[in-house]
């Protein structure tokens, strides 16, 4: 996930038409104006003796007259015991001037640190090996309802894909609903988004977490704050622009955890490619109209 979603509450329209949001919705990849590479690292639970966690990606995006496409790869790693890795390859496509499509393949990879231990070694669940890899599928939608106005629909793991080494070891079906309204003339974004987890455990209320989120603009774009908050977390945090590099960083703090310093993400941007107006012009999108 990047920073500047992470920073508003995990919204889906947080930081739309860039490449890292390939892995929340690609559809939002077909609004890409510019190509881009983007970078984040995200430290897991520091404070904490719980060893190493931290999660990584890196993505990169670029739009033609024939669609966007996108590729990601993410990372997770718990320092000797576990470590995760998608590969995401993503194509989205404006159908409408209003309407966004777009579809990602994902390879899982889900690895067990056992290493020398008697133990897990002798353990039958690591009896025909200590990993496991499949493939899954992400599909979204994005919807201008007006120029102000967004709404996005994104359905994750779409086949609900198996992981398990031994025995059924299922990636839950996710799927998150995004509203973003923005006020151009005070440079101000309010975002609201309701995620649903079918997990196998747990009660029905207990798969919904609803998120807010809001960011405020300064000096042009080039610095932004924000926050966000769930029904577990706050989250905090700012970015700043520097022509084609952008720098993002959030704060996450849980509320089942007391004791650490939160989660801490940083993030960064380069764009390359034609300009805004010119890539619109590549995609078939209209002129963009400025309301400020």
């Amino acid at each position: 996930m990047a920073a500047a979603l992470a920073a508003m509450g995990n919204a889906s329209l947080a930081s739309p038409f860039q490449s890292s949001s390939l892995f929340i919705n690609p559809a939002t990849l077909a609004g890409m104006r510019s190509g881009d590479v983007y970078l984040m690292y995200n430290q897991l639970y520091p404070g904490i003796d719980v060893g190493h966690i931290g999660q990584g990606l890196i993505s990169t995006g670029w739009p033609t007259r024939y669609g966007s496409f996108g590729f990601g790869v993410g990372t997770f790693a718990a320092s000797g015991l576990k470590n995760e890795r998608t590969i995401s390859l993503a194509y989205a496509y404006p159908v409408h001037e209003r309407v966004k499509l777009g579809l990602t393949g994902k390879q899982l990879y889900h690895g067990y640190s056992v290493g020398s231990d008697p133990l897990a070694s002798a353990d039958p669940v690591f009896r025909d090996g200590t990993s496991q890899s499949t493939l899954s599928l992400d599909a979204g939608m994005v919807l201008s309802l007006s120029d102000p106005f967004e709404m996005a629909l994104a359905v994750r793991n779409l086949n609900a894909p198996d992981v398990g080494l031994t025995s059924r070891d299922r990636v839950p079906r996710e799927a998150q609903l995004g509203l973003a309204y923005s006020w151009s003339g005070v440079r101000f974004k309010a975002t609201a988004d309701l995620a649903y987890r079918a997990a196998e455990y747990g009660t029905f209320k207990d798969k919904f977490v609803p998120s807010v989120g809001v960011e405020k603009s300064f000096e042009n774009d080039l610095f932004q704050l924000r926050a966000g908050a769930s029904p577990w977390e706050f989250t905090a945090g700012f970015g700043l622009k520097f022509g084609r590099y952008s720098f993002d960083y959030a704060m996450v703090l849980r509320r089942n955890l007391v004791a650490g310093y939160g989660n801490h993400l940083v993030g960064l941007r380069v764009e390359f490619g034609p300009g805004e107006e010119k890539s619109r012009r590549l995609t078939g999108l209209p002129p963009r109209q400025d309301k400020s």
